[in-house]
């Protein structure tokens, strides 16, 4: 008999730990400020032991543990500086903050005809 191929546990991780990020994000809008940081340093306890860590600081300040909502603890600014663009991410309650390097995708100069 044939073991039944389940979902990839990375997956099923992934979808419990945005559902828990979810939750952390409406305790932090009512003002539930500690059960939402308390709640993200358990989403990162449970994200390192399944070895997704990198996935769980895109959801959590590194330095404070606060939740990643655009706008109301986190800025980001789009910049660009020789060829190469860079996504600045700003923690609002800390100041932590993280750069994400890509490259730009612009138009190529053509060389002209004469």
């Amino acid at each position: 008999m044939r073991r039944q191929k389940l979902k990839k546990p990375e997956k099923l991780l992934k979808t419990e730990l945005q559902y828990i990020y979810n939750y952390t994000c409406r305790l932090y809008r009512e003002g539930y400020i500690e059960e939402a940081i308390n709640l993200s340093k358990n989403l990162v306890k449970l994200a390192f032991k399944y070895k997704l860590g990198s996935y769980a600081f895109k959801l959590v300040c590194r330095k404070c543990y606060v939740p990643v909502i655009p706008g109301l603890t986190v800025t980001y600014r789009v910049k660009r500086r020789g060829g190469k663009s860079y996504i600045l991410t700003r923690c609002i309650n800390c100041g932590y903050t993280r750069k994400k390097v890509f490259k730009h995708k612009g138009v190529e100069k053509r060389a002209r005809k004469k």
